[in-house]
């Protein structure tokens, strides 16, 4: 792509009022155009035409740290959490709507790409922070922050792209990897974020969630899940902007002693 191509011959760098003097001739050194990019391939736009694009609720995210306590959600059963490491996430659907949210495996909605790629974390496969039947705690889109000096002590790893799969792998969505969320209704999981603080220096910290999108849909896809217990293909293809789990809440955690 040369300049030329674009009609523009010289260039500087100026106040557009004050590019021009009183004779209409620039009032600044100017410069000669040069070849900015040779590759036929440069610059080119990514780009799919859909007839309509839905837009999703948004959701309200709050934390708290809390005891463990019995508990009838089964994804819970088997967790040991203690009173010192136990975070309460709550998300609710402030929209008007059911919607179903995939918290785990290959997550595929629109997203932002620069010149040339994907804007960095664009592309994040990792455990959804509600999902309810993992195994590991879903601590990826979680955040240490020194509350002293602001510094990210835990939590900044690269993105990760999930589980390793095949070429040809049924890549649909699991019955357990999606999540309904109800209009007004909190979805609530407790998580044990004891390894994510395990040897940190006394002090005092603050924890954080990054913001993470998922795929969603319209209504309950629990419903429509076929028997091979996946969400149907034809739904496996809409395309969508990402639904965004947040939250501005910042969790206050003491250190002492190594507790």
């Amino acid at each position: 792509l040369a300049s030329e191509d674009l009609g523009v011959k010289r260039w500087a760098y100026s106040d557009r009022k004050q590019f021009f003097d009183s004779n209409g001739k620039p009032s600044y050194d100017s410069e000669a155009v040069k070849l900015v990019n040779s590759k036929p391939t440069a610059g080119n736009a990514t780009f799919t035409v859909v007839k309509s694009l839905s837009w999703p609720p948004r959701t309200e995210a709050r934390m708290r740290l809390c005891a463990s306590s019995p508990s009838s959600d089964s994804a819970l059963a088997n967790a040991k959490l203690s009173s010192s490491t136990a975070l309460e996430v709550s998300v609710i659907n402030t929209g008007s709507g059911s919607v179903t949210v995939q918290t785990r495996g290959h997550q595929h909605f629109l997203i932002p790409w620069g010149p040339f790629q994907p804007e960095p974390d664009a592309q994040d496969d990792r455990i959804r922070i509600i999902n309810a039947t993992s195994h590991k705690p879903p601590t990826s889109s979680l955040q240490v922050v020194d509350s002293a000096t602001g510094e990210v002590i835990r939590g900044n790893e690269q993105r990760g792209t999930g589980p390793l799969t095949i070429p040809d792998a049924d890549r649909r969505p699991r019955a357990e990897d999606v999540v309904t969320l109800k209009p007004g209704a909190p979805v609530i999981r407790k998580i044990d974020i004891g390894a994510l603080v395990d040897g940190l220096a006394d002090g005092q910290y603050k924890i954080r969630m990054q913001s993470r999108g998922c795929r969603w849909w319209h209504g309950e896809v629990e419903k429509e899940v076929g028997e091979d217990g996946r969400v149907p293909a034809h739904l496996c293809g809409i395309i969508t902007s990402p639904l965004m789990l947040e939250s501005q809440d910042e969790v206050e955690l003491r250190i002492r002693d190594g507790k």
